[in-house]
Order: C-alpha cells, then sequence, then structure tokens
C-alpha cells in the first residue's frame, strides 16, 4: 500500500466512525450516546489513561479496514496514526456534544475552520491558533486543541476530522510537521478572507 493509499484509508476510517457515532445518536441509538461521553472522557490524555477507548477507536467500521496495517503500532507505543484517530474523535465527541448538525464537513479543513472562528469572533483567537502551531510538547498541543474545539463547538463551525486525523499524524511526525503547519496556516488564511470581505461589505 503506497502512503497516500494508506493516509486515504486512515482518512475514510476517521469519518466512516465520526459519522456511524453521529447518525446513531441522532436516531437514539444508546451505545452511541455512551460512546460519545466516553470518548470526552479521553480528550487531551493519553491513550494509555484509558486504555478501554482503544475498542472504540480501534475497531473497524463497515467499508474500511480500520488503521492501515503500515501504520499500526507494534511495540508498547501508540503510532502516530493510532495517536491520531485518538486525538480526532476524542475531539469530535466534544465538538459534537449538543449539536444536532455534525461537526464533521468534508469541505472544510480544520486551518479553514479556525479562520471563520476567529473571522466571526476576534483577533486575539489567532493567538490561541499560533500557540497550537508552536507547541513543542503533546499536552501543550492538546490544551490549545480542546480549547479550539471547545470555541469551534460554540460557534457551530464543523470541519473535515478525516483529514484532520491525517494532519495530525502528520504533525506528529518531525519530518512531515513544518509541511502541515504551513498548510494550516495557509488554510487559516483562506478561511479568515471571506469572513472579513462579508463584515466589510456590512459596514460600507
Amino acid at each position: 500500500m503506497s502512503e497516500y493509499t494508506a493516509q486515504d484509508e486512515l482518512q475514510r476510517f476517521v469519518v466512516a466512525k465520526v459519522m456511524r457515532l453521529y447518525h446513531q445518536k441522532s436516531n437514539g441509538v444508546s451505545a452511541a450516546t455512551a460512546q460519545l461521553a466516553q470518548l470526552r472522557r479521553g480528550v487531551g490524555a493519553s491513550p494509555f489513561q484509558y486504555p478501554e477507548l482503544l475498542g472504540i477507536i480501534l475497531e473497524q467500521e463497515d467499508d474500511t479496514e480500520g488503521i492501515p496495517e503500515k501504520y499500526r503500532g507494534k511495540g508498547d507505543q501508540p503510532s502516530n496514526a493510532e495517536s491520531a484517530a485518538y486525538t480526532a474523535l476524542t475531539l469530535f465527541a466534544l465538538h459534537q456534544q449538543s449539536q444536532n448538525q455534525p461537526m464533521h464537513d468534508a469541505e472544510v479543513s480544520f486551518g479553514n475552520a479556525v479562520g471563520k472562528l476567529v473571522g466571526d469572533t476576534t483577533t486575539s483567537m489567532k493567538k490561541r491558533f499560533d500557540s497550537l502551531l508552536t507547541a513543542q510538547t503533546e499536552n501543550a498541543r492538546q490544551h490549545y486543541l480542546r480549547s479550539l474545539i471547545t470555541l469551534l463547538r460554540s460557534e457551530g463551525i464543523a470541519f473535515d476530522y478525516g483529514r484532520f486525523a491525517v494532519d495530525y499524524m502528520r504533525l506528529l511526525n518531525p519530518a512531515t510537521r513544518q509541511k502541515v503547519m504551513y498548510r494550516w496556516n495557509r488554510d487559516f488564511s483562506y478561511g479568515l478572507i471571506p469572513v472579513r470581505a462579508a463584515a466589510n461589505k456590512t459596514t460600507k
């Protein structure tokens, strides 16, 4: 399996899982509601702190092969892909809380979503995004992510969780981290532009 094929499979897997949770919860399936509550407990925590969540996160979904074989952990530590799936799914559970519409949107990247958030609220929010990009530890990244997701939830702004999982996997790799940071910054700027343009029209 090529690198891009594996990334696509990881993306499809995460999307299938978040949409299954969303649809089941919307249809009153109590098991999905319970799983989302469990996943929220794991926000910002190490996968080792809540090992019971791995059953929810790593279980295969229909029409997917789960975490691609080449990305699966082999030792005592989670692989970058497993950590990324854990981060994406726990954050989705937080993002989806008390929301009627799905907080997964395949048309909006994470950077775009934060750009919209800053345009809709205050430019001081940009500092939180910058702090996420420059964070030197996983604990710090998780702290800023939780803060941003809570704010995105309050504004009802969704983004693509499958793409986010792939990005986060690459962010955890020092060899590809700068590329992800560049693209998130670029997407942030493109997300901000239409919001500011609309604001300028209303003030004229």
